[in-house]
């Protein structure tokens, strides 16, 4: 993500959006992708759990952490997700921006909430 894709925009108004807000893309906007790989991290450890009691091997452990967060990782680089809410908070975060600003494209919300609803 670029400096530009990083940027909160919950914090910025609809005229100072950099142009890779205001329409769909096909990855995930960082602050969902974020938390889309936190999310993914906490389910690993929650499903992991009993093998960190039991002491089992923790390079193993590891490399299947790794492994799933770059399976995540690669998924919203294409825009893709398992998780429902990943989309809905997508779909949340562009209506706020065209609620601000109507007279505007919907800054791809539309789609985010159609991807929503087929997942």
């Amino acid at each position: 993500y670029t400096e530009e894709e990083r940027m909160d925009i919950k914090k910025l108004k609809s005229k100072d959006l950099p142009e890779c807000f205001r329409s769909h893309r096909q990855k995930f906007d960082y602050e969902t992708a974020i938390n889309a790989l936190k999310e993914s991290w906490a389910l690993w450890l929650i499903l992991h759990e009993e093998h960190f009691s039991k002491h089992d091997d923790i390079q193993l452990l590891t490399e299947n952490l790794m492994e799933g967060l770059k399976k995540t990782a690669n998924q919203i680089l294409k825009g893709r997700s398992n998780n429902f809410y990943d989309y809905i908070k997508l779909a949340k975060s562009r209506t706020d921006i065209h609620r601000s600003n109507k007279k505007e494209s919907d800054f791809g919300a539309l789609l985010y909430w159609q991807s929503a609803v087929q997942c």
